[in-house]
């Protein structure tokens, strides 16, 4: 569930807004060529995750090739990071 400010964030209806999996991702932040002031992600290369999932977190790294590619997801072991079907939010954090 999504929290703001403290309290449940919700539709205008009054739904509150859940996900199935929650990506915490580790990037680099640039100066926006739009707007000096401004910053933009990285999100090609890669970098460290949290991927939170059926109620278990995991770390790993992402891996990315081209900003036009898949993210993968691999855990600390090797193994991949699958998501499960449903929605999923993306959280693009300064490292």
């Amino acid at each position: 569930m999504r929290w703001t400010n403290g309290a449940v964030h919700t539709t205008a209806g009054g739904v509150p807004i859940t996900a199935t999996n929650v990506v915490v991702a580790s990037c680099q932040h640039v100066p926006s060529p739009a707007d000096g002031r401004s910053s933009v992600p990285v999100t090609v290369g890669s970098g460290a995750v949290v991927v939170h999932s059926g109620g278990v977190a995991r770390t790993g790294r992402w891996v990315r090739d081209a900003d036009t590619s898949a993210w993968q997801f691999v855990a600390d072991d090797g193994t991949p990071i699958l998501l499960t079907p449903g929605t999923t939010f993306v959280e693009l954090s300064r490292g």
